[in-house]
């Protein structure tokens, strides 16, 4: 699997005050890969999380994931600041399998699982996910404001500054 953005430009506000949260941002992401995106408070992670989970559609660029079929993405979210549903409120993890904190809704693990707020979860947790998702060849991206935990988890990190990914 890959997945490619290419691009990317999210605004927020009325037309003509918009605010670019995004601007032409790019990445090529590759199946098994654990991929880390550190971002201060404020800075366009949960944005970027929306568009790469396919909560939220750009208002330029693409998004593509190769092959076409049979792929899945999930996106875990504390919190739904972008008003769009997401597919968890609480991320724990009951007899191998997952489930909302509101109603045990069984569902199949995505082949790309973006984890918002990564830094909201216990590390070891994070850690089990992502053996069992690295086993299985999927791609996990994390996006969280603490950077030593990207560092400690993720096999390649990128900073989001100013609306663009910058590789580490």
């Amino acid at each position: 699997m890959l997945l490619k953005a290419q691009d990317i430009i999210v605004c927020t506000g009325s037309k003509g005050d918009e605010e670019i949260i995004l601007r032409a941002l790019n990445i090529d992401l590759k199946q098994e890969e654990i991929i880390g995106i550190k971002g201060v408070r404020l800075s366009g992670k949960s944005t970027l999380a929306a568009v790469l989970s396919g909560y939220l559609e750009p208002e330029s660029g693409q998004v593509t994931i190769q092959p076409t079929t049979n792929i899945s993405r999930g996106l875990v979210s504390l919190n739904n600041k972008l008003g769009k549903p997401s597919l968890f409120k609480k991320l724990l993890k009951k007899q191998g399998e997952f489930y909302t904190s509101l109603t045990e809704l069984k569902f199949q693990l995505p082949n790309l699982l973006v984890i918002d707020d990564a830094d909201n979860y216990p590390e070891k947790e994070l850690k089990e996910i992502i053996n069992q998702r690295t086993k299985s060849n999927n791609l996990t991206v994390l996006l969280s404001s603490d950077f030593d935990l990207i560092d400690r988890l993720c096999n390649q990190s990128y900073r989001l500054e100013y609306g663009r990914l910058v590789k580490e």
